[in-house]
C-alpha cells in the first residue's frame, strides 16, 4: 500500500489587487481578497491546476518549489493504526485540512502576515481515512510543514509507510502475457500496412519508402475515411499541424534543445516527465 500521494498544484490568485479572471467565482474571490486583504478562503474546483503528479509524502523537500501566491493540494489516504484522537499541526501562511470528511484546520491565507501555528484534532477508528491538505504559499517567509500526534505515535511527520493513493490493495505488476497468434498476425500488418518503411522495429519492408515530403497529405492515417491505414485517434488540430509539417523538409536541422526534445518525446518520456514545459502529468 505503500504508494505515492497525488499532489496538484493550483493557481492561486489571493495577492491583495491581483485580479485573474479564470471563472466567475475565482474572480469574487479575488475581489473580495482585494477588498478585505485577506485572501481566499479554499482552493475550490473553480481554480485551475496548472500540474499533477505524486509525491511519497508531506516533505517539503519531496515537492518543487512553489512559486510564490500557488496553492498545493494534496489528496489520498492515511492508515490510522491505532483508535483514539489524533491531532494534526500544519505550519503555513494559511490552509486547511479535511480528515475523512471533517474539516479540522481552515485558515484564510494574506499575503499582508508570516506563517501561523495551526492544529486540529479528530477521533480515528483503525483503518484507511481520507486525507486532503491544501497549503497557501504566500505572505512573508513563507515555510510549510506537516505533522500528526496520536495512540502510540509520537509527533512527528507522517511516514509514506502510512500513506496511500488509494485505500485498497495496489497488486503488484505482472508483465503481461503475448498471445503468440495475435502476435504473429501483427507482425504481418506491421509488414503490410507499411509500418516497417519508416519503423525499424520489425524487418520486413513492403516496399521502398518514399520521401515524407512528397507523401500525399490527403491519405493514409490523415484520411479519416481511409480503412486501410492505422488508425491512431489523431484530433483534427493533430492532423492539420501533420498536414502543414510534412511537406517543408525531409531531415530538418535541430538545434540542442530540439533534439533533446525530440527524443524525451520520442521515448514517451513526457508521459510523466516535464522539462521546460515539454510534457508532464495531466492535471486530471
Amino acid at each position: 500500500m505503500n504508494e505515492p500521494f497525488r499532489l496538484r498544484t493550483f493557481l492561486a490568485p489571493f495577492l491583495v489587487g491581483v485580479l485573474v479572471t479564470l471563472s466567475i467565482l475565482l474572480a469574487t474571490y479575488a475581489r473580495a481578497a482585494a477588498d478585505s486583504g485577506t485572501g481566499l478562503a479554499d482552493v475550490g474546483d473553480a481554480f485551475t491546476a496548472l500540474r499533477a503528479g505524486h509525491t511519497g509524502d508531506f516533505d517539503p523537500q519531496r515537492i518543487p518549489a512553489p512559486g510564490r501566491h500557488t496553492a498545493l493540494r494534496f489528496e489520498g489516504w492515511l492508515h490510522v493504526k491505532n483508535p483514539g484522537l489524533h491531532t494534526f499541526f500544519l505550519t503555513a501562511n494559511g490552509g486547511s485540512l479535511v480528515i475523512d470528511g471533517q474539516p479540522l484546520i481552515q485558515q484564510d491565507p494574506s499575503n499582508r502576515r508570516g506563517v501561523m501555528k495551526l492544529e486540529g484534532s479528530a477521533e480515528l477508528a483503525v483503518g484507511w481515512v481520507a486525507i486532503q491538505l491544501t497549503y497557501f504559499h504566500t505572505g512573508r517567509e513563507p515555510m510549510f510543514s506537516f505533522e500528526m500526534e496520536g495512540p502510540e505515535f509520537a509527533r512527528q511527520p507522517i511516514p509514506s509507510a502510512l500513506l496511500s493513493i488509494s485505500n485498497e490493495e495496489i497488486p503488484a505488476f505482472q508483465p503481461p502475457t503475448v498471445d503468440r497468434v495475435l502476435a504473429a498476425r501483427g507482425r504481418e500488418q506491421f509488414k503490410s500496412l507499411g509500418c516497417a518503411n519508416c519503423h525499424d522495429d520489425i524487418d520486413g519492408r513492403s516496399g521502398p519508402a518514399l520521401e515524407i515530403a512528397k507523401l500525399d497529405r490527403t491519405r493514409g492515417c490523415l484520411d479519416p475515411a481511409s480503412t486501410t491505414t492505422p488508425r491512431f485517434g489523431l484530433s483534427e488540430p493533430q492532423s492539420d499541424l501533420l498536414r502543414t509539417i510534412v511537406p517543408l523538409k525531409e531531415s530538418p536541422a535541430l538545434d540542442d534543445r530540439q533534439r533533446i526534445d525530440k527524443t524525451l518525446a520520442a521515448l514517451n518520456c513526457t508521459a510523466c516527465h516535464e522539462r521546460a514545459g515539454l510534457g508532464g502529468i495531466a492535471p486530471e
